[in-house]
């Protein structure tokens, strides 16, 4: 609408109120200033989106993790498996004289996981 009124008052040769010269180029700094938003924006989407990819890498490396043990265990321990994606730490108590082996973080359904002897 201002626009169309400077062309207006153009057309007639009044003089354009200051007032209205303001407005217009208020209006394109906002212009200018949306625009660096929406690059930012869409900058900060990119780097979530390749955050999670590492974030998915790091929660699938911990599946190729391991604990070899080459002999029976002394005392009680606990082997904790922590889960970053699911803020949740699976453990398992280790008893005296417990036969070593190779022990992994397994999965089962509905994101339930157990740390099992594989060998």
């Amino acid at each position: 609408e201002i626009k169309e009124a400077i062309v207006d008052l153009k057309r007639r040769g009044e003089k354009i109120p200051l007032v209205m010269i303001n407005k217009i180029k208020e209006d394109k700094n906002n212009k200018v200033n949306f625009n660096k938003l929406v690059a930012y924006t869409k900058d900060l989407k990119n780097q979530l989106i390749e955050l999670k990819e590492k974030l998915n890498k790091f929660f699938e490396a911990i599946f190729d993790a391991y604990i070899l043990l080459k002999s029976p265990w002394k005392e009680y321990n606990e082997v904790i498996f922590k889960i970053v994606e699911a803020k949740k730490d699976i453990s398992r108590l280790m008893s005296e004289g417990e036969k070593g082996g190779k022990l992994m973080l397994k999965s089962k359904k509905d994101n339930q996981y157990i740390i099992a002897n594989v060998d």
